[in-house]
């Protein structure tokens, strides 16, 4: 109960911007960085929104330094 507590108090954003141009962006990123869409939905998140990418995913930390995002 705790936790789910502690989760409701996070101020979690949630990305509403995927629409019909958003899958073939994320396409780009998968086919660019050998990613899942999974994976290319973080990137590019921090792509658009200039964010740092918070990950120790070895193949994710990679696609985010060739993007130029900083990794953190």
């Amino acid at each position: 109960m705790h936790f789910l507590e502690t989760l409701k108090s996070l101020p979690i954003d949630i990305d509403n911007t995927i629409d019909s141009e958003r899958p073939e962006s994320l396409l780009l990123i998968v086919k660019a960085y050998n990613l899942s869409s999974y994976d290319a939905a973080y990137l590019d998140i921090a792509l658009r929104l200039g964010h740092p990418l918070a990950t120790l995913d070895t193949h994710l930390r990679k696609a985010g330094k060739q993007a130029g995002v900083k990794i953190c």
